[in-house]
């Protein structure tokens, strides 16, 4: 199969649209701003975190106690879903890279 420059086009722009699907910021200056991104990310969806599961995942550091990645570290963690105030077999599970410079690279996703 030959891609004419017309399909390739056409086909880029159906990447860079699946990659604008993510709906959130790939980059952060503070870790706290990558965890309120993950916590826009869920409202957007329709979904809340569990407050019990996000304070002691996130906010507490979890059994790592230091929540916040070093450079070049990843921290990953999984929160528990609710709905209307109803808990959800469904968790966010998100992780942050330390990047160096001080930056923090966020990926996240909902199953």
């Amino acid at each position: 199969m030959k891609l004419t420059k017309s399909k390739l086009k056409e086909i880029i722009r159906e990447e860079i649209l699946k990659l604008n699907e993510a709906n959130y910021k790939l980059y952060h200056k503070t870790f706290s701003d990558a965890a309120d991104e993950v916590l826009k990310m869920v409202k957007k969806k329709g979904y809340q975190v569990d407050e019990d599961s996000w304070f002691s995942k996130v906010t507490t550091g979890g059994t790592y106690r230091k929540a916040r990645p070093g450079i070049g570290k990843t921290t990953r963690f999984s929160v528990k879903l609710t709905k209307h105030d109803k808990p959800l077999n469904k968790q966010v599970h998100f992780q942050v890279y330390g990047m160096e410079g001080g930056k923090y690279e966020l990926n996240a996703y909902i199953k």
